[in-house]
């Protein structure tokens, strides 16, 4: 089962077993949390982390032989973006910060596994690995700790 620490684990469950529902319910998450870190940048840690661990309720969710690799990509790149804005919060610890970071990493590895017959889905997931060891070893980790990385650099 899946540790989460802002959403409960039954809840996280019934993400994983109803994908569909969770991705309406992610997406709601993002646009309330873009609105408010447009007000306030440095500030919703919570929220993020319940949007966070939403999405990674949804990347996690067994998934159907026949779903289109678009439907994952999406889910991979909200993933993607959550997991890095939570990662780089002015508020988080660099413990936790590191700790996001390599969870990322390894989804994302463990994905890119599952696709790696397919060229396209494997190029992606490669851009998605680099982009995030990036982060880890440039912009987001200097003197042992995350920095925060501007809002705006992670959103789009």
């Amino acid at each position: 089962m899946m540790k989460t620490n802002y959403i409960c684990p039954i809840y996280a469950k019934w993400i994983q077993r109803f994908p569909d529902e969770g991705r309406k319910q992610r997406d709601q998450a993002e646009r309330s949390l873009l609105a408010m870190l447009s007000e306030e940048p440095n500030s919703h840690l919570k929220d993020i982390g319940e949007a966070y661990e939403i999405s990674l309720a949804v990347v996690t969710a067994p998934r159907l032989s026949n779903e289109q690799f678009s439907v994952l990509q999406q889910d991979l790149i909200v993933f993607y973006r959550l997991a890095l804005l939570f990662a780089t919060h002015p508020q988080q610890s660099a413990r936790r910060s590191r700790k996001v970071i390599h969870h990322l990493q390894h989804q994302l590895v463990a994905i890119l596994a599952l696709v790696a017959n397919d060229s396209q889905a494997s190029m992606f997931m490669g851009m998605l690995i680099r982009g995030a060891h990036r982060v880890e070893t440039s912009a987001g980790c200097q003197a042992g700790g995350m920095h925060p990385l501007p809002a705006n650099e992670l959103l789009h």
